[in-house]
């Protein structure tokens, strides 16, 4: 296959994160990779950190493009990083996230198969200080015909490292390559319109660890979701 899968990661002083996170796109097994990272006014050593990952990734063949650009939030990084891609398929990745081998060629070969399909989805694992926890393990939820309502309703999750989306589709409801910048995530913008009148495909197999930290956004919206599930 020679699609090419473009990631984009957001980094707001991410240093402690940058190896573990680069580390896990290093050690993929698909070819064709390019990783557009956005620094998005960081004042610790995270610059320095992802260029000493420039010729590393780059000597496994994996594009590394690196943009800096003063604190606007997530949102404006990711519409930052929509500029900049060039691949078929496109996942986000939190800074402080990681993959498990194998994730973006078995993603891929998902959606190359499910041409009907413009998104698909994966499990995986969060991970805690205490243990770790699979993001789905219900039948019902792993079942789900209508995610499009599911997300709307919080029943599963919209974590960003867990679903990769196609890139023609998304570009015909966002050809200016600017998504709405939520306070609270944009995860949903990319995934919504993809999903108003189509399936989505699922992987049961953990593509990635979510690594919670203490009082991210994404904890408290953690909770909100599994209280919605109650």
């Amino acid at each position: 296959m020679n699609k090419k899968v473009s990631i984009i990661i957001p980094c707001f002083n991410g240093e402690r994160f940058i190896d573990r996170c680069l580390h896990s796109i290093e050690i993929q097994n698909y070819p064709h990779i390019e990783v557009v990272v956005v620094n998005d006014g960081s004042i610790d050593q995270s610059e320095s950190k992802i260029l000493e990952w420039k010729e590393v990734l780059e000597n496994k063949k994996i594009s590394l493009i690196y943009i800096k650009q003063k604190n606007q939030g997530i949102g404006s990084a990711i519409n930052t990083g929509l500029k900049y891609i060039s691949g078929e398929y496109l996942l986000l990745l939190d800074i402080d996230d990681e993959y498990l081998q194998g994730a973006l060629l078995e993603r891929v070969q998902f959606l190359e198969s499910h041409r009907e399909m413009d998104v698909v989805r994966s499990n995986g694992w969060y991970v805690r200080k205490n243990g770790k926890s699979l993001f789905i393990y219900h039948e019902c939820e792993k079942n789900i015909q209508d995610v499009f309502t599911a997300l709307l309703e919080g029943k599963t999750n919209n974590w960003a490292g867990s679903y990769m989306v196609r890139v023609s589709s998304l570009f015909k409801f966002y050809p200016e390559r600017e998504i709405y910048q939520s306070k609270y995530g944009q995860n949903l913008q990319l995934l919504l319109p993809l999903l108003y009148n189509k399936k989505c495909g699922f992987i049961d197999k953990p593509h990635m660890n979510y690594n919670q930290q203490e009082n991210s956004l994404t904890k408290l919206m953690l909770k909100r979701v599994k209280r919605k599930r109650v």
